[in-house]
């Protein structure tokens, strides 16, 4: 069955971030799952199959960067839209996430009209 909203699964070890993350994204259309740490958001992928994924670069546990690599070397989530949002803002970093395969790379403090457009580009809502 169909959703009637996109779902989006973000994963953000900041509290305050994460709220700020769901309220805004629920009020732009988007069913959204919060969770804090790199291996929720591998088990919340498998589980909940979400439109799109927001990642947090650096998390407990599993980072960011291994988490994408991860998810691009699994067939069932290769194509997975994944959005990176750090408050690392080097080009190498930036330049490493696209090339690991982040659909975008946003930095903090993250607008939130910025990240609905990258999501409405991603998945087409």
């Amino acid at each position: 069955m169909a959703r009637e909203r996109p779902l989006v699964l973000c994963g953000e070890d900041d509290v305050l971030f994460r709220t700020i993350l769901r309220v805004g994204l629920q009020k732009h259309g988007y069913d959204v799952i919060v969770v804090g740490t790199g291996s929720e958001v591998r088990a919340a992928v498998l589980k909940e199959r979400p439109d799109a994924v927001i990642l947090d670069v650096m998390m407990p546990g599993i980072d960011g960067f291994s988490l994408l690599c991860s998810l691009r070397s699994d067939p069932k989530t290769a194509k997975l839209p994944v959005i990176l949002c750090s408050a690392r803002h080097r080009p190498e970093e930036i330049q490493r996430a696209l090339r690991e395969g982040a659909s975008a790379y946003l930095t903090k403090p993250v607008r939130l009209a910025e990240l609905t457009e990258r999501l409405q580009e991603l998945i087409g809502t």
